[in-house]
């Protein structure tokens, strides 16, 4: 993988990691940053990935239920299919038929409009379209269109309880 493609995301991420801290301090969720594990050869002095990842982000929220999610940065006006892994989709659909909230984020940069997009209605899209990518406009039909509120920039979890201090 190279340092371009490696790095793309990385920004919306460290986004959602500080709207994460942000739930955490209120009470409304603990959500964290999954790891991918890397091995380091000392003697090269190279890193390299063990294995994938499962998603972005997994936690619980205020009333127990668990969370998992991954996100998704795109620069034009559709979705890539491809950019969502098949071991990311079976994650995500596994974990939903076992009652979690499993979702994708989706920012688009070139108007930086993000979506909830719950994987039941990602599966469906791939199921029923013949296309190799999910249009800006089925988003605007379709997913939840993520707002600022509770004090963050994209209150994901905006349904979630929130404790007022």
């Amino acid at each position: 993988m190279n340092r371009k493609q490696a790095n793309r995301g990385k920004w919306f991420e460290t986004v959602i990691g500080n709207v994460n801290r942000v739930y955490k301090h209120k009470g409304i969720a603990i959500i964290d940053k999954v790891a991918t594990p890397i091995s380091y050869n000392t003697r090269t002095g190279k890193a390299r990935y063990q294995e994938k990842s499962i998603v972005d982000f997994v936690g619980c929220d205020n009333k127990g239920r668990y969370i998992a999610f991954d996100t998704k940065e795109v620069k034009i006006k559709n979705l890539p299919l491809k950019n969502v892994s098949d071991h990311q989709v079976k994650y995500l659909t596994d974990t939903k038929k076992m009652g979690a909230k499993a979702f994708l984020l989706v920012l688009f940069r070139f108007n930086d409009t993000c979506y909830k997009l719950d994987i039941d209605q990602f599966n469906d899209f791939k199921k029923h379209n013949d296309r190799k990518s999910i249009p800006i406009e089925w988003f605007e039909e379709h997913a939840e269109l993520v707002r600022s509120g509770n004090g963050v920039i994209y209150d994901y979890l905006h349904d979630v309880d929130h404790i007022k201090n």
